[in-house]
């Protein structure tokens, strides 16, 4: 696997750890649906999390820096899928979490309601 892939594993696995540790219950990981993609499920009382996990080995300066437009819009794609996939009707929101790696503890930045449903 490609330096990258485990950079986002990892990134992810933490990710997971702070959500869970925040009280959320993960619901899934890694869904998929041709070529959209959501990276954390979640629930949280009634409401159903879509967590994009962004790792860096850098500082994050920007959320533009880790989301660009296109992204966002494969995002709600992806969401979208996979509400009509599990035919729930679910009050739901986008998260992003970005995981800094540049030491020995990573730092984790949870965004709530970071991308908008259009």
């Amino acid at each position: 696997m490609a330096d990258h892939n485990e950079l986002g594993k990892k990134g992810e696995m933490f990710a997971e750890d702070f959500l869970k540790s925040a009280g959320y219950k993960i619901r899934g990981k890694n869904w998929q649906r041709g070529k959209l993609e959501l990276d954390l499920i979640a629930e949280k009382g009634s409401l159903l999390i879509f967590a994009e996990v962004k790792t860096r080995t850098t500082p994050v300066e920007d959320i533009s820096d880790v989301m660009s437009k296109a992204k966002e819009t494969n995002l709600i794609h992806s969401v979208n899928a996979y509400m009509d996939e599990i035919e729930e009707d679910t009050e739901c929101r986008i998260d992003l979490v970005i995981v800094e790696i540049t030491g020995d503890k990573p730092t984790i930045t949870h965004i709530e309601n970071a991308i908008s449903q259009k």
